[in-house]
């Protein structure tokens, strides 16, 4: 973790603080009709080279990361990891279910379509941390340090990582992995693909139940969010192999025993 750490350090110091050049050269700002769609204002993003640098290195990595070998390797790992946490899961669902119910009306389930592997859509499963009816304007917004959308028992849930528990059908499926970049919704792909011209490349590796972004960068509640934890996002998909992906599951484990969710 630390090698890889310093490796996105690395490059930021030898990235410019210069916006991404359009093909007129000159910098995009946040899109008006992107902001429209997440109830949020239009401002202009500045980025860095460190992005472009990972991205030339991402570029060529999915092909060759992982040999078939590896990859039967990753699977299984998956399917593993997928059904230790699903046992789990029945174990803890009737508790569970009981305090989200008795938390808050709603559904004990919430779920919502994320885009996977290649760009295909997919429908990822967790346990309702918000209000019911949190947006009912059709908006996606970012959850947010504080969010009063978020129940009381949700900030728990959060912490603890809790709700994400159910993505073991994701990974059983195949729609995830245990370890790679967070799944994201169409309607901020759509925008942050508009804002980061090499966003697209998360998709060359299946999406994770956690990842690098997730153990070494904060909480993402806004696009100026997004540089940085792209680059680390990035800097997995250029690093990926099993090696990382257990140094990466184990400074998850130590995250949520520290409760260090949002």
């Amino acid at each position: 973790m630390r090698a890889t750490r310093s490796g996105v350090h690395a490059f930021r110091r030898a990235g410019s603080d210069l916006p991404f050049p359009s093909p007129a050269g000159v910098a995009p700002a946040f899109p008006p009709a992107a902001a429209a769609r997440l109830g949020g204002a239009s401002t202009p993003f500045p980025a860095s080279g460190v992005v472009d640098t990972l991205a030339a290195s991402a570029h060529r990595a999915p092909a060759t990361r992982y040999p078939e070998v590896a990859s039967q390797a990753k699977r299984l790992m998956d399917v593993t990891g997928g059904l230790i946490l699903l046992v789990i899961f029945v174990l803890a669902l009737p508790v569970l279910a009981t305090l989200v119910k008795l938390d808050s009306r709603g559904p004990v389930f919430h779920t919502q379509v994320r885009v996977g592997l290649h760009g295909r859509p997919f429908r990822m499963y967790k346990l309702r941390s918000m209000v019911a009816g949190a947006e009912l304007d059709g908006l996606a917004r970012w959850t947010y340090c504080g969010d009063p959308r978020v129940t009381r028992l949700g900030r728990i849930l959060r912490a603890s990582h809790l709700d994400e528990m159910p993505q073991a059908i994701n990974i059983l499926r195949g729609d995830m992995s245990l370890v790679g970049p967070r799944p994201e919704r169409p309607e901020l792909v759509q925008v942050l693909s508009e804002q980061f011209v090499h966003f697209p490349l998360r998709h060359s590796v299946r999406p994770g139940l956690t990842g690098l972004a997730q153990v070494r960068h904060c909480y993402t509640s806004s696009v100026a969010d997004w540089h940085d934890k792209l680059a680390y996002d990035l800097d997995y998909v250029r690093r990926a192999s099993l090696v990382t992906d257990l140094r990466i599951l184990f400074a998850t484990v130590v995250e949520v025993v520290r409760l260090k969710g949002m």
